[in-house]
């Protein structure tokens, strides 16, 4: 049917924050085999969009990501993880549960990550910056899940309009506008 426009929004707004930032669709892009493989070898961070129905895949997807690249930061969110963040967090394949909006929660993700990766204790010294990000669920170093304060929700004028360009080719043109504004309508708290 329609692109993911939570996905495209949050992406629009880590590359309006200056992140290379990559969509792919398992569902109906082609090569999304050799996509796959190729953006899960070049990045750092992979986030998932989950609904419930979707949780078994996801994790599949997840189980590749850590035979491709084991130091890749894996991040679920969407409605799946927001209703339970204990145990997504708490998933052995699962590093953060983003819970309800993920702009700023995954930007504040992305911003601890650079600065501590190659440092010495680089996951000690990222696993105490993810307790300053509101709105996420994680593994403390003793393996505990830690849930952060609850984050407040965006205004949409805080948020930069969603970047088309970013949804994959085979997809252009499945998309509804009214979506994008009841994605991020903060008056009636649907996110």
């Amino acid at each position: 049917s329609s692109i993911s426009v939570g996905l495209l929004c949050l992406a629009s707004y880590l590359k309006n924050k200056g992140y290379s930032v990559k969509i792919i669709d398992g569902a109906r892009q082609n090569n999304y085999e050799k996509l796959f493989k190729e953006a899960v070898s070049a990045s750092a961070i992979i986030g998932f969009s989950v609904m419930t129905t979707q949780v078994a895949s996801a994790l599949s997807g997840a189980e590749k990501i850590r035979r491709l690249n084991p130091k890749a930061v894996i991040v679920f969110g969407g409605l799946h993880p927001t209703l339970f963040p204990d145990s997504t967090a708490g998933h052995n394949l699962i590093d953060i549960a983003v819970i309800g909006e993920g702009e700023e929660a995954l930007f504040e993700i992305c911003e601890s990550h650079k600065k501590t990766v190659g440092q010495k204790g680089d996951f000690i010294e990222f696993s105490k910056h993810l307790a300053d990000v509101r709105g996420i669920a994680f593994k403390d170093l003793s393996g505990k899940v830690v849930l952060t304060p609850k984050r407040p929700l965006l205004q949409m004028t805080d948020l930069p309009l969603p970047d088309w360009n970013l949804e994959p080719k085979e997809i252009k043109g499945i998309k509804s506008e009214g979506m994008v504004l009841a994605a991020q309508d903060s008056k009636h708290n649907i996110s």
